[in-house]
């Protein structure tokens, strides 16, 4: 399933990688969360002769957490694999959750590790692990699951579950803890077949921040026992924030100059 908004050259992007894959999926959803870039007419095109290709428009935007619930209610198979519209995937990936479903006793959230890459150049920036052995209460520590891009997951619990669209950020996160804490049976490939883009312009750092704390006030209310680390992870958010600032303005600083020699 991809949801997307007003995406329409990287959602192509997505889409191939989907198409590439060497266990195709039965089915792929699109979830146009009001777009009006010209998406609708490319997707409404899209064809696969080994895979039904649904696109659903919403016509009004409810944010993508109600787009991906919307998705979930209309798949139709066992499991949904989630793919953001400017994520892609290794052709390897869904085939190696695959056969991790078949050797470890039909799981319930399967998700592998993460190549993250520079939007614009496309190297990679740095690589997100699989952790070894982590017991159940870790996830309340950190999000070792990671991204939405990386998982496979059982469709009844997601119908049980699904995304909380009150949550302007870490929406993957409440669901991660939420599935774990209830008892999913969660298995990893141990290979970085997912590649996350990494914006190259960081002109929303202060609306992106905003969303995080305000989501981090929710996420508290229903985790209390994230207490701690949320602390811990906010104070290093504000840091690199300002790092990020003083780096933008030292930079436009350097450009001024550069313009008046």
């Amino acid at each position: 399933m991809i949801p997307t908004k007003n995406r329409h050259a990287l959602l192509q992007r997505a889409v191939q990688s989907v198409f590439s894959q060497r266990l195709l999926p039965q089915e792929l959803l699109i979830i146009d969360d009001g777009s009006v870039d010209g998406t609708a007419a490319w997707a409404e095109r899209l064809f696969h002769p080994e895979v039904s290709c649904r696109y659903i428009s919403l016509k009004t935007s409810r944010g993508g957490a109600a787009a991906r619930n919307y998705g979930i209610s209309e798949a139709q198979q066992t499991y949904v694999a989630f793919l953001d519209d400017d994520d892609w995937w290794h052709p390897e990936k869904l085939f190696c959750q695959y056969e991790r479903a078949l050797w470890d006793d039909s799981p319930d959230l399967i998700y592998t590790g993460v190549r993250v890459m520079e939007d614009e150049s496309h190297e990679v920036r740095r690589v997100l692990h699989i952790p070894h052995c982590m017991p159940r209460t870790s996830i309340l520590l950190y999000n070792y699951v990671g991204i939405t891009s990386t998982v496979l997951i059982r469709r009844t619990l997601l119908m049980q579950e699904g995304f909380d669209s009150r949550l302007p950020a870490l929406q993957e996160y409440d669901l991660f803890i939420r599935l774990i804490r209830q008892g999913a049976h969660v298995a990893a490939v141990p290979s970085h077949l997912v590649y996350y883009a990494h914006p190259a312009k960081h002109d929303g750092v202060s609306t992106s921040l905003r969303g995080f704390f305000s989501a981090a006030k929710i996420l508290l209310r229903k985790q209390p026992l994230l207490l701690p680390r949320f602390f811990q992870f906010c104070g290093l958010i504000r840091i690199c924030a300002q790092k990020i600032r003083v780096s933008h303005r030292f930079r436009g600083h350097l450009r001024g100059k550069r313009n008046a020699l």
